[in-house]
């Protein structure tokens, strides 16, 4: 909920609700270094789906492929973590 309030709401899926207990939290990006900036910054950021591109529409894959960030979410981080996150990303 952190990661939602801090970072708005506008860029996920509106998938996330305070019951909700994600994987990782679906962060949709226009910027295209985003995903690099994190990994500079020491944030693991999975790729998912890559092979996807081989297989569907390009357009339409790219976006889930490139612009959707699975930020990491899970027990092993705290509070700190997320505000970290949150500052990593607002100065990307």
């Amino acid at each position: 909920m952190i990661l939602h309030e801090k970072l708005g709401g506008g860029g996920t899926l509106n998938a996330i609700d305070e019951n909700a207990v994600p994987l990782v939290y679906p962060y949709r990006t226009t910027n295209p270094d985003l995903r690099q900036h994190l990994i500079n910054n020491r944030i693991f950021v999975a790729t998912y789906w890559s092979d996807a591109l081989e297989r569907l529409n390009v357009d339409e894959a790219e976006k889930f492929i490139h612009y959707l960030l699975p930020l990491p979410i899970d027990q092993r981080y705290n509070k700190a973590d997320m505000e970290r996150l949150v500052s990593v990303i607002k100065n990307s």
